[in-house]
Formats: structure tokens, C-alpha cells, sequence
């Protein structure tokens, strides 16, 4: 059965105008489709530029890696820690760093380098922290063992070309006095030739009280210039659990820091004087904090921007967590708190703060406990105070709830890191991007362009030459004003042609015309037949279509589609059965927009 390519509420013979019937069409490229006009140069920007969420994985997988423990960014390179990568063929758990690239034309990733340099012996745990300092990448291994004792921690440091494929390790730092089970290199930060490693398990003044060192790159080789030990805090501190450095000023802390203010976590401010020596300037605790808040969960800075994530602050929900921003003023170098930011809808158990990111601009922020599986929330500063700008939750997130356990931002692209993704192998991971430029109407954390939209009905189609059913979709926004919507095939055979319809009726027709398929509508229908728009199937037996809302095709004319209409879309393509030609249709989806 041929489908006229015609407009017309009737089906009838082959329209004359009809795409020939032989087998192995060549492919159509659909120059609307919104994948293509990205590649096309349609849209146009620094490194990222895309719309949907991508999903980034260790191409060698297995299990167990981790994958997003840890998160940079840096131009067009994305780095994600593994430290639960093991070596090949073994259970030898040392971990590793992927490194993938998006090419500026296609702008497609790709996996173009796996760090693992020499001397990882396992457990190490390469890759749980990060830093990068233009094109020098700290990764900390906080259990390796060195020289002095075992899993006393060091620090790798490796420099890029700026393609992220050819890598020189420019150093491997370990304590000068480090004793086993200090974890140095659980935090690492780095501006420049200088460099501050945490090692929160240090027992120098105290049984887990923590330290951190200070490395200064001087003719070439990163040397120790100071030990920095705890002002305040008891045993079980853990000074160092997380690290921050800017230019002369430093800021130390963790979670569990005690200080005088109470047990919720702090930080402490240093400055590097003209001798290189770091002094103690201030402790830093927001205004209200309670016990085991865990304020200085995570912490980034930028500028004089101090950004730092607690995670389980209640004043929303319980445990829903929050984030605090600081300003540094040189003058009198003391951090003052700006703002305390929190989710418009807190829930209990978000641990908002988990992790943290700026970029100066915008503030990036990983909750794992955000309902269903872990997500952030981008927060920015119009120039009238920080405000709740979008969430992130990726449409294919698991459900293992650990998204957000790193995050990474650079403009409008953040980076998350999901150790618990379970898509390849158990808890794998991966590091999902997100172009958080895209409108979410309807906060659901996805990009109105790129959701699932539409409710199957008419299911299954009458399976085709592939042995599988033909499946209708949408990805796009329901929202009318936006009038983005993308159409798409799958499961077809490949190489062949058909087209898109549509209709506001539902219904089941039978085998029309003698087709192998169904017809699901019971009304007029229209086609979307007009120049470019009769898809070609890919090898992968894939179509797609960008549709115009108000450009609907009717029996009598184009009509826009209207807010609070549900309209009806399906697929006809043709097929081949024993050597004879045949058609087919797919399932149908009902759309209603708002």
C-alpha cells in the first residue's frame, strides 16, 4: 500500500509525485532537523555549544569505576575521575581520569585519552580529587602508598597540549612526613605555580585533626614550602578535607571541622605573605549554623567569589541542604557572607551542597539526594542578588541516586558527574553535560527542547522486514510558544523513505489499502510532505522530522496548533517483504500542548 504524499483526509493511489519504491534509498538528510542545524553552524558559541544532554562514559567500562567521583572542565575537555578503574584483566583497583573532547564542527564527543600513569599499584584511588590550572591537570590518589608509608596519599600532576591526548607528568607530590593512612591528596587546588593538598587524616597535632601542605613550582619541580596545620579544631577534625586557592589567598576546611562556633564544619582563611609563608586569617562559619550541619561539604572559589555547599542544613526540609556564598575584600582580607542559597522546593534528604562550582558567573550545585535520582541546581546573579536559575536532571539519569556527586561549570555547560549510573555496568558512572541555556518551563530539570513528549497509544505496531514494531517519539518543548518539536521514527528498515501525519482524531483502521501496518486515526489527517520533510531511515533504520506548529498540515490548508490541544502523530515509511515492496506503519503518540 502506498500512502499519498498528497494533503487529504482520504487515503487513495500513489501520488505521481511519489518517491521511487526500489530498495536502498539513499539516506535524506533533513537539513531542519535541530541535530543538524548544530552541525550546520546554525547555532554558533564557545566550546559545548549543543542542546540536549550528553551522557559521557569510559569507552572501556566494566564495573565498579566510579566514573564522576570527580569533575573539570576546560574549553572543549571534559575530565572525569574513576578511582575505581582496575587494571586490565585484574581486581586491582588503582583508578583513573577519562578525558573526552566535543569537535567544534560536529560537535560530537569522543573519549581521546585515558590517564594512568606509571606507578599506581592499587588501592590508590586515582582520581577522586581534581584541580586544573590552565592546561595542568592535580589529580589526588589519597591512598596510594609512597616512599614513607602505606596509603599515605600523593598528588599526580599532569600537563596537556591543549588537544587533552598528549599528557607529561609534571610531578608527583607525596608529604615530606607523611605516615600511612593520612590521605593526602583527598583535596587538591591549584592556581598557577602553586599548589595546596589536603590530608585530613593527619595526626601531627591530634588523632585525625588534619593538615594541609603548601608546593610552589620553582625551576621547574614542585617543591613543599609549608606544612599547614589546623588553628583550630579537636581530634577528628579532618583540616584539609577540602582545599581552595586564588592567587596569596588560601581557604582550609571540611565538613567536620570543630571550631569555636560550634561543630558543624568551617574553613579557615589563609594569606601567602612575600615570604611564600601561609598565615591565618579568619574562620569562616555562616550566621545560624547548626551541629552536624556538615557546612564545607564541598567548596570552590573564584576571584573573590566563595562558594561552599552544607549539605545538611534544615531549614527547608530536613537534611534538604544549601550552599553559602562569601566575598573576599583585599583590603581588609576578610570574607563576608553574601547569601545563603537553597532549592525553591526543598525536600528532605536533597543534600544540596554535596558538591559546588563557579565560574565567577553562575554558581553550580549537586544535591544526590534530589528526588528521583540526584541532580544540581544553577544558581545566578542578575545584579540584583543570586537567584534559583534552573535544576539539572538529565532524562537519562539512573536511578541509583548519586548524580551530583561532582559537578563542573564553564558559561552555560555544566558538568555532573553520576557515580551510581548503571547504563553499561553496575555503577560504572558517567558525566553527564548539560546546556543549562535552554528553557525548562516546567523545572523538571530536562531542557524544554529535549524531553520525551507525547503518550503512546496504538501500541505495538504490526512488526516490520526487521522483526521489531515501528516506534513513534517526540523530543521537544509541550509548549506551544516555544514551537520546538522533533518528530522521529525508529525501529525501521533501513534505507527507506516515508513520512510524518498527523490528526486531532484517534482511532484504528485496519491494514488501509492493502498496508502490512495500521492506521491509528479516525479524522482527517494531514502529511508532512513538502520539500525536506519526507524522511530517508538511516542505517540504524532511524527518520526524524522538525515540525512547525503553525504550519500543521490539514485536508484544508496548514493550521497552528492551539494551547490546550491534543493532536495525534504517527509514521508510514515503505518496507520490503520477500522481494516485494510493501508499506508499514508505526505506533502512534498523542501530544497535548500547553
Amino acid at each position: 500500500m502506498y500512502l499519498p504524499l498528497q494533503s487529504s483526509s482520504q487515503l487513495g493511489p500513489p501520488a505521481t509525485d511519489s518517491p521511487p519504491h526500489s530498495k536502498g534509498i539513499p539516506t535524506m538528510i533533513v537539513l531542519n532537523s535541530p541535530a543538524l542545524l548544530l552541525a550546520f553552524g546554525t547555532l554558533t558559541g564557545a566550546a559545548f555549544a549543543q542542546t540536549c544532554d550528553v551522557r559521557l562514559q569510559g569507552t572501556d567500562l566494566n564495573g565498579g569505576e566510579l566514573m564522576g567521583s570527580a569533575v573539570q572542565v576546560s574549553g572543549n575537555l571534559v575530565f572525569s575521575g574513576a578511582p575505581g578503574e582496575r587494571v586490565a584483566g585484574t581486581s586491582v583497583t588503582t583508578g583513573a581520569v577519562y578525558v573526552h573532547s566535543q569537535d567544534a564542527m560536529t560537535l560530537t564527543w569522543s573519549q581521546v585519552d585515558k590517564l594512568e600513569p606509571a606507578g599506581l599499584s592499587g588501592p590508590d584511588l586515582f582520581g577522586s580529587s581534581m584541580d586544573q590550572s590552565g592546561n595542568t591537570l592535580a589529580i589526588g590518589a589519597p591512598n596510594r602508598n609512597n616512599v614513607l608509608a602505606t596509603k599515605a596519599g600523593s598528588v599526580y600532576v599532569m600537563t596537556h597540549d591543549g588537544s587533552g591526548t598528549n599528557w607529561t607528568v609534571d610531578g608527583l607530590l607525596t608529604a615530606s612526613d607523611g605516615v600511612i593512612e593520612d590521605s593526602f591528596g583527598t583535596s587538591v587546588a591549584i592556581d598557577g605555580d602553586h599548589m595546596l593538598v589536603g590530608s585530613p587524616y593527619h595526626d601531627a597535632t591530634g588523632t585525625n585533626k588534619g593538615a594541609a601542605y603548601a608546593f610552589k613550582k620553582v625551576g621547574g619541580v614542585w617543591t613543599e614550602t609549608q606544612k599547614i596545620l589546623p588553628p583550630v579544631g579537636v581530634n577528628g577534625s579532618q583540616f584539609g578535607a577540602r582545599v581552595a586557592l586564588v592567587n596569596d589567598v588560601a581557604v582550609i576546611g571540611g565538613p567536620s571541622l570543630t571550631v569555636p562556633g560550634g561543630n558543624g564544619g568551617g574553613l579557615v582563611s589563609f594569606v601567602r605573605d612575600g615570604m611564600g609563608q601561609y598565615n591565618d586569617v579568619q574562620v569562616i562559619q555562616p550566621i545560624g549554623l547548626d551541629i552536624a550541619d556538615f557546612f564545607a561539604s564541598s567548596v570552590d572559589m573564584v576571584g573573590d567569589l566563595l562558594v561552599t555547599g552544607t549539605t545538611n542544613d534544615d531549614d527547608g526540609a530536613s537534611n534538604a541542604g544549601a550552599v553559602h556564598v562569601f566575598r573576599y575584600d583585599a583590603m581588609t582580607q576578610m570574607f563576608t557572607e553574601e547569601a545563603k542559597l537553597t532549592r525553591s522546593n526543598p525536600a528532605s534528604g536533597d543534600v544540596l551542597g554535596k558538591s559546588v562550582a563557579t565560574d565567577g558567573v553562575s554558581i553550580v550545585a549537586g544535591g544526590s539526594g534530589i528526588d528521583p535520582a540526584g541532580g544540581s541546581v544553577v544558581f545566578r546573579n542578575f545584579g540584583s542578588g543570586w537567584v534559583e536559575f534552573r535544576k539539572v536532571q538529565p532524562q537519562e539519569l539512573g536511578t541509583g541516586g548519586d548524580a551530583g556527586s561532582a559537578v563542573a561549570i564553564q558559561g552555560d555547560m555544566v558538568a555532573m558527574g553520576d557515580t551510581s549510573d548503571d547504563s553499561l555496568f553496575f555503577r560504572g558512572g558517567a558525566t553527564f553535560i548539560t546546556d543549562v541555556s535552554v528553557a525548562d518551563q516546567n523545572n523538571n530539570g530536562l531542557g524544554d527542547l529535549c524531553e520525551d513528549v507525547g503518550v503512546h497509544y496504538c501500541d505495538p505496531a504490526v512488526a516490520n522486514s526487521t522483526g521489531l514494531p515501528g516506534e513513534m517519539s517526540a523530543i521537544g518543548s509541550p509548549f506551544v510558544s516555544d514551537n520546538q518539536i522533533t518528530l522521529q521514527a525508529s525501529q525501521l528498515p533501513a534505507f527507506q523513505f516515508g513520512i510524518f501525519i498527523t490528526s486531532q482524531t484517534q482511532g484504528l483502521i485496519l491494514n488501509p489499502g492493502g498496508s502490512l501496518g495500521n492506521l491509528c486515526f479516525g479524522g482527517p489527517l494531514g502529511r508532512y510532505n513538502q520539500g525536506g520533510q519526507i524522511f530517508g531511515t538511516s542505517a540504524g533504520g532511524t527518520g526524524e522530522l522538525a515540525i512547525d506548529l503553525t504550519q500543521t498540515p490539514q485536508p484544508s490548508g496548514f493550521v497552528s496548533v492551539l494551547a490546550g490541544e491534543s493532536w495525534n502523530y504517527q509514521a508510514w515509511y515503505r518496507d520490503s517483504v520477500g522481494g516485494q515492496s510493501e508499506s508499514n506503519f508505526t505506533n502512534g503518540i498523542e501530544i497535548t500542548f500547553q
